[in-house]
């Protein structure tokens, strides 16, 4: 922070203390706030899957002023200029973990829940060498899922129809054989697949790449024919008319197949269950990106602390929450079925398989070509189709023994 104060010299010359405390007093941003709401316009859009629009940026610009007035050697600012045109300020702590003990250092007992913690291993830093706590003292609990053994089928697939390996990282990403299989995978695992399918691609770069490529070889129209196509963009202004549109679509006959990002609006809030997630692909592995400066300040911070190795071992922690992250919107209550297909020949490496949660690793079946995964996929789905053609079948015996019942009584009576 001194370092960055130090470069803008008399750039800037405001006293953030004061002018927070004058934000403070006069309750500027709830006025403004206020303000905009009764003379915005009165038409909105309700859609209780997409997480509610900051509509006033003057909190998020009081908050960014007072990390800025604190007095953290952990912190940097990132001074993103991608786009020219929307130039941005971030601010970031390396090392979250002290402002952890200071919780710690305030209650007697904490308790930490959520549905997608692992890797634990940063976590577990945290508390050992950042707040001082003994192991002994740390209980970590990781409960099964609800689901049976049979609601779902995890398949890493690394060669695609042709038997070519399907290696999706970042050199191979524009080789014209490794989108041609991959698109081949997708349109023959999307035959056998009913309702909604959602594949997850690691940036909008490579999926932007993937989508010229079907197009121009056909592919695409291949697609379209067995599912209604919805494409994430970079820009996420349509998202509130995808998601409604896609579960539409996705609960009919033909079914649906959205292509999103992780890490984008699509992967992370939204809950594909039932018809709206029969399946979820990984298309690659989630690395994020290397060449970030706030990822590489990050790994370097975490190198200086922990050793050498550390920041590789962070790098792929971020992977791997990524990964679960996108993989666990699909299986949402104790009656749900779904398949995850992780679609790429990097899936067999251990640190992946050992990652994932519990719950979905004691199913993982490693394939060894594409016709056993093809083979796994239709005797799952068509396991589900006869057990719900026969409830079907078994509900519809017991209603017309209750209205034969009902007509029964109905002749006593009478008599």
């Amino acid at each position: 922070m001194a370092h960055f104060f130090a470069q803008l010299g008399d750039a800037i010359n405001i006293d953030l203390c004061r002018l927070l405390s004058y934000l403070e007093n006069s309750q500027l941003c709830r006025k403004l706030r206020n303000f905009r709401l009764r003379y915005r316009p009165q038409v909105t859009i309700y859609n209780p899957n997409l997480a509610p629009v900051n509509i006033t940026p003057l909190y998020q610009l009081r908050d960014f002023i007072e990390a800025l007035t604190s007095r953290s050697e952990d912190a940097r600012i990132v001074i993103d200029r991608t786009n020219i045109r929307d130039p941005r300020l971030r601010f970031i702590l390396l090392n979250p973990a002290e402002k952890l003990r200071d919780i710690v250092n305030e209650c007697r007992s904490l308790i930490l829940l959520g549905g997608t913690m692992r890797p634990v291993d940063q976590l577990m830093d945290a508390f050992k060498r950042v707040c001082k706590i003994p192991q002994q003292r740390i209980k970590v609990f990781s409960c099964g899922h609800v689901i049976g053994p049979k609601q779902l089928l995890a398949i890493s697939i690394g060669k695609g129809p042709d038997d070519k390996p399907l290696s999706l990282n970042f050199a191979n990403r524009d080789s014209e054989s490794v989108l041609r299989s991959l698109a081949q995978s997708f349109i023959n695992l999307i035959r056998q697949i009913p309702n909604g399918v959602v594949a997850f691609f690691p940036s909008y770069a490579f999926l932007g790449t993937f989508i010229r490529s079907i197009r121009s070889s056909g592919h695409f129209a291949q697609l379209e024919r067995r599912k209604e196509i919805f494409i994430e963009t970079r820009a996420g202004k349509e998202e509130t008319s995808i998601w409604p549109t896609f579960c539409r679509a996705a609960v009919t006959q033909r079914g649906a197949l959205l292509m999103a990002v992780v890490g984008g609006k699509l992967s992370e809030g939204i809950n594909f269950s039932d018809e709206l997630g029969r399946c979820v692909l990984m298309v690659g592995v989630p690395y994020p990106n290397r060449q970030s400066a706030e990822l590489q300040e990050r790994m370097k911070f975490v190198e200086q602390t922990n050793g050498p190795g550390a920041g590789n071992r962070f790098y792929e922690q971020l992977c791997l929450q990524s990964l679960n992250q996108a993989i666990g919107r699909v299986i949402r209550h104790k009656n749900d079925y779904a398949v995850i297909l992780l679609l790429d020949s990097r899936f067999t490496q251990q640190f992946l398989g050992n990652g994932l949660p519990n719950w979905i690793k004691q199913r993982l079946i490693n394939s060894s070509n594409f016709s056993e995964a093809l083979g796994a996929l239709i005797k799952f789905f068509r396991l589900h189709k006869t057990e719900k053609e026969e409830k079907i079948q078994q509900q519809q015996i017991t209603i017309k023994l209750v209205n034969e019942k009902e007509n029964s009584n109905d002749d006593i009576i009478a008599l």
